[in-house]
């Protein structure tokens, strides 16, 4: 975990730095895993972000019985799906630990040990707690874009792992993108015609 920077920074902004700061031993994934991030970042081989330019937030899907119409939509669609459940914790960890959002009294140092120590508490309720009411409460709540601190601004270049944003790597994903694509689809309109 990396804690330290104001609250009001882009998240692309911290994670730039940790994949560029080699002390701070960025958690790469298990080859055939990877993050899911929003379309700001860049593909990767440890990044799947969704298609750019095509409609993707899961509220765009909601109240008009609207289904999606290409494969890239549905791509877009499950891809926010699983983007708001990471919003939503961060958005029930500050509901949780209220003093996340006003630390301003506080030294850095100290911020970050209430930062580091709020995570683990909150980790270690949704571990042992089947019945996390915070989360049940939340659950039905759709988030807006940008609601939680875990929207992006930019896109994530190079870092300290240069090889995994190379040209091939990029592509590489771009083209496993297109296979999970290409399936949901398929399963998708076996199961609706």
């Amino acid at each position: 975990m990396h804690v330290g920077w104001e609250g009001s920074a882009h998240v692309w902004l911290v994670m730039q730095e940790a994949l560029s700061n080699l002390g701070f031993q960025f958690p790469w994934p298990p080859r055939g895993l990877y993050y899911l991030v929003n379309s700001r970042y860049a593909i990767g081989s440890a990044f799947l972000p969704s298609n750019k330019s095509i409609r993707y937030q899961a509220q765009e899907f909601r109240g008009f019985a609207r289904q999606p119409r290409t494969p890239l939509e549905l791509f877009n669609y499950r891809h926010s799906s699983l983007y708001m459940v990471i919003e939503r914790c961060f958005r029930v960890l500050k509901v949780r630990f209220p003093i996340l959002n006003d630390m301003h009294s506080y030294s850095q140092s100290r911020q970050r040990l209430i930062v580091t120590t709020c995570c683990v508490l909150h980790n270690f309720i949704r571990m042992y707690s089947h019945s996390d009411e915070m989360f049940h409460a939340w659950e039905g709540q759709d988030l807006e874009p940008g609601d939680a601190s875990t929207s992006g601004g930019a896109r994530v270049k190079g870092g300290g792992n240069e090889e995994a944003f190379s040209p091939q790597v990029q592509q590489a994903m771009s083209q496993f993108r297109d296979e999970i694509t290409t399936a949901m689809w398929a399963k998708y309109i076996g199961n609706h015609s």
